[in-house]
């Protein structure tokens, strides 16, 4: 799913849309199975490193992270990876 994220116009009435994904945190809630949280809230955990709400692999990492590697700032797919596990264990999920 892509979505238009800054849009610029200019002067001659002209406009830039520039297209991303969506954002890490849906990602990974949708990749993981939450087990704790409900369907409609699987946004991460109050407490993340008391409560965990679910568990992603490594392998599932780096598929998130070759579609995302141009929204990032990262210069390889490692470096991309490694950015997204921290998002996942801030969010609560076990990366394993």
């Amino acid at each position: 799913m892509l979505r238009a994220v800054p849009a610029m116009i200019f002067e001659a009435w002209s406009m830039s849309l520039a297209l991303r994904s969506a954002n890490l945190r849906s990602a990974i809630s949708r990749t993981c199975a939450c087990e704790i949280l409900p369907t409609f809230k699987r946004c991460g955990s109050a407490e993340p490193h008391r409560l965990k709400v679910g568990k992603i692999s490594q392998a599932q990492v780096r598929e998130i992270a070759e579609r995302k590697f141009a929204d990032l700032n990262a210069n390889d797919i490692d470096q991309a990876s490694k950015i997204i596990a921290g998002t996942a264990r801030s969010m609560g999920v076990d990366v394993v």
